[in-house]
């Protein structure tokens, strides 16, 4: 029901604010990103989002997921 913030030491509710991506909640809702960082997203539990990016053959992709 509550979560806390590390750099506060506090409980707070848990809810899920939406990032400006939503709602990208399906295949069919997912957001365009481009090469590069993407920051100050959320990352809830029960919230799948969906992103997509073009990629040509023989490109490669690295994900990186940094959560505090």
């Amino acid at each position: 029901e509550e979560t806390c913030q590390l750099p506060t030491g506090r409980c707070v509710p848990r809810d899920c604010p939406v990032d400006r991506f939503e709602p990208n909640d399906s295949h069919s809702e997912a957001t365009p990103v481009s090469p590069g960082a993407t920051t100050n997203l959320t990352l809830c539990q029960g919230d799948v989002d969906h992103f997509r990016i073009a990629l040509a053959r023989g490109d490669r992709l690295q994900a990186m997921v940094d959560v505090d």
